[in-house]
């Protein structure tokens, strides 16, 4: 067997077998491009580092609110820059308010810093949801919320995670987290968990879609559905629907019926190379995305999906998947068990 060599241009070339013969050989890959394989990276601030953060907090929560004023102040005493979405939140100077009109401004944030839970996180990563503005800054999650399965470090811990994550070239973890692309006609939006195709008839009738992957179609869809779910999004609506979870580091996409009529309908892994069509076959089908209404189908139309080009890169805490392993063992008690039997002499 040829050995590999490198990559160039989409073409492998095999160098010198190891016995001396010539063969060559070459591989022409056929999936479109999308954002490279590999998830898991170190980043490095260039130049004098972090000087804009865009600053999310958990609404309406007094103690999430007093701790977001003091990790605002503390940025801006390092002469960085805060972006958040209500000034009168926050009584101190240094810090400005974000105009939704014009999201054009979050193009020159270079660090996103989410206070709460999963749902704040969704909400920060809405801001970026468009075509506007779709490429996420680097976000570094404290968990404030009621799960948290997203947040990799505790709020307890914020000044030293900071002092870290904001001193020039320093070298953090992160996974670049898979987001999708949506699209109905020329609307796109870029989702960080998934898109739900609901298509229960409104006469009670069993929904019909039909599932398309890579231009062909693949089974037609009887039930109340059908959930498109990125790695991240694996362990919210589509673990609830019985769909396998996935760690965030998988070049994958998840296709989970929703009450299937047939019983060997089982949720599937495809590679997030393939592109993904689902076609209404009834009057209304809702299209949502992150749990958001997107807009509704009508009989004949379709929403594509593909894996975007903008994924969410996200701090870590620990190396690899190890935040992950972590979030399934304590906080979805996965695999839990009141008791182990003891194995006989």
């Amino acid at each position: 067997m040829p050995q590999i060599g490198a990559v160039s241009g989409g073409l492998v070339v095999s160098e010198e077998a190891p016995n001396g013969t010539a063969e060559k050989w070459e591989l022409e890959f056929v999936d479109a491009p999308v954002v490279p394989s590999n998830r898991r990276a170190k980043l490095r601030w260039r130049g004098d580092g972090v000087k804009r953060v865009l600053l999310v907090k958990k609404w309406k929560d007094r103690d999430v609110a007093r701790v977001a004023v003091e990790i605002a102040a503390f940025m801006v005493s390092r002469g960085i820059s805060v972006l958040v979405e209500e000034k009168a939140d926050f009584p101190i100077d240094g810090v400005e308010a974000l105009d939704r009109d014009h999201l054009s401004s979050l193009a020159n944030v270079h660090l996103m810093v989410s206070i709460g839970g999963d749902g704040t996180l969704l909400h920060a990563a809405r801001l970026f949801s468009r075509n506007v503005h779709p490429t996420l800054p680097p976000c570094l999650v404290f968990s404030m919320g009621s799960l948290g399965f997203l947040s990799n470090f505790s709020i307890d811990a914020w000044r030293s995670v900071l002092d870290n994550v904001l001193t020039p070239g320093t070298h953090v973890l992160v996974t670049l987290r898979t987001r999708l692309g949506c699209k109905i006609g020329e609307d796109v939006r870029h989702v960080l968990n998934e898109c739900t195709v609901s298509c229960r008839a409104i006469d009670r009738r069993l929904g019909k879609l039909s599932l398309k992957i890579d231009g062909e179609v693949v089974t037609l869809i009887e039930g109340d559905g059908v959930i498109i779910a990125t790695p991240t999004g694996s362990t919210g609506y589509n673990m609830s629907c019985g769909g396998p979870m996935v760690s965030p580091s998988v070049p994958a996409t998840v296709i989970c019926p929703m009450a299937p009529s047939s019983l060997s309908f089982r949720p599937i892994v495809i590679s997030e190379a393939s592109y993904v069509e689902i076609v209404s076959h009834v009057d209304v089908s809702e299209v949502l995305v992150d749990g958001r209404l997107f807009a509704n189908l009508s009989k004949d139309e379709s929403v594509c999906i593909r894996t975007s080009m903008f994924p969410m890169p996200v701090i870590n805490s620990g190396p690899l998947d190890s935040d992950w392993f972590e979030g399934i063992n304590s906080k979805l008690q996965w695999n839990a068990r009141g008791a182990t039997q003891r194995d006989r002499d």
